[in-house]
């Protein structure tokens, strides 16, 4: 897999109209706030009404919602030919191709599970929202503390904010559990809210984690990045571009995880069917999961990972160096699964329908 899908440069004509020396360019903050001001308006006009009953239904102006939603298209469009300009080329990343793929098909799979159970599929896009952000900032601050010295000495030598390390997701540097530990808070927090059943809910999401997941580390193997130590075994792969170590065989460790992920997926689906009680889907992710990364880690080679104890005596033999920040986690999580599967064991003794 190549790590850049579209490489395109940006045509020449298109700096006479948003380079530097236009009108577009002088005015871009402007162009700028006038297009958050009519997106934030048009968002707000076509929410839908709220009726009460003591009062007659209002009504939304239709004309100011089209002239609203049209002025911020075309200051999008403007905004965004000089963010080209800027760029000088077009690069869409394969890595960030397919973790979109996957938040789109996690958000699919979940408001089609939302719909059987009887939930409303709009707080699950809502929910979404949020889980998307929380996931995308915990990944990246998680890997930032384990990486440390490295972002440090970045910004000690670079002043501009815009050029720090720190901001380039499309590089990779985004580590899964702490997107997890993020979007279980933010879950938490939208949930108790909305008065909504967290655990009900979270049985609906956690299978789409896994499937997600899947494509993720199909992004990491485009990337180069999560790769695997050296190996002589016949299925070892060669990288020759991208951050994995290259013109060696390695142990394909993007792609154990992401088989990994596909069968915790297939066996939560299986499972929610014959579940006895919300929360259940959980405590068996919270299981299954971190097996699966505690084994996947023992033959990972990059060493930005971290890890919590290192032990060198036996180099020569394959192992996790003893214990990886990733692994620490992992048996964190997986005696939260089986607290959580013993307590909804316990309420489910006492009543014999689903406990709330």
């Amino acid at each position: 897999m190549h790590p850049v899908l579209i490489n395109f440069k940006i045509p020449v004509w298109m700096a006479q109209y948003f380079g530097p020396s236009s009108l577009v360019f002088a005015n871009w903050k402007l162009l700028a706030g006038v297009f958050a001001a009519c997106f934030l308006l048009f968002m707000w006009l076509s929410e839908p009404p709220t009726y009460d009953e003591s009062q007659p239904p209002k009504k939304n102006s239709t004309a100011l919602l089209w002239l609203t939603g049209l002025i911020a298209l075309v200051l999008a469009l403007l905004l965004g030919g000089v963010g080209l300009v800027k760029l000088g080329r077009i690069r869409l990343h394969t890595y960030g191709v397919l973790v979109s793929t996957a938040f789109l098909i996690g958000i699919m799979l979940s408001i089609r599970e939302a719909k059987r159970t009887g939930e409303n599929p709009d707080n699950i896009l809502d929910l979404a929202f949020w889980v998307i952000l929380a996931a995308i900032v915990g990944s990246r601050v998680l890997f930032i503390i384990t990486e440390w010295n490295l972002y440090a000495a970045d910004w000690q030598k670079i002043h501009h904010w815009t050029q720090w390390r720190l901001f380039r997701i499309w590089e990779g540097g985004l580590v899964f559990y702490g997107g997890f530990l993020g979007a279980m808070l933010a879950s938490w927090w939208f949930m108790h809210r909305h008065k909504m059943n967290f655990w009900k809910i979270t049985d609906i999401i956690v299978p789409t984690l896994a499937i997600g997941h899947f494509f993720g580390r199909l992004g990491c193997f485009s990337a180069g990045c999560c790769y695997g130590k050296s190996c002589s075994v016949s299925w070892g792969v060669t990288f020759h571009q991208g951050f994995a170590t290259k013109g060696i065989p390695i142990h394909p460790t993007q792609l154990y995880s992401a088989l990994g992920a596909l069968t915790v997926f297939f066996l939560l689906v299986w499972l929610r069917s014959h579940k006895r009680y919300h929360g259940q889907i959980l405590a068996w992710y919270l299981l299954l999961y971190p097996i699966s990364r505690f084994t996947v880690e023992i033959f990972r080679g990059d060493a930005e990972r971290g890890y919590l104890f290192k032990w060198d005596a036996f180099p020569q033999i394959i192992g996790p160096d003893l214990l990886t920040t990733s692994q620490f986690v992992s048996i964190i999580l997986f005696f939260i699964g089986l607290s959580i599967m013993a307590f909804r064991n316990k309420q489910i003794k006492s009543t014999s329908s689903l406990p709330t």
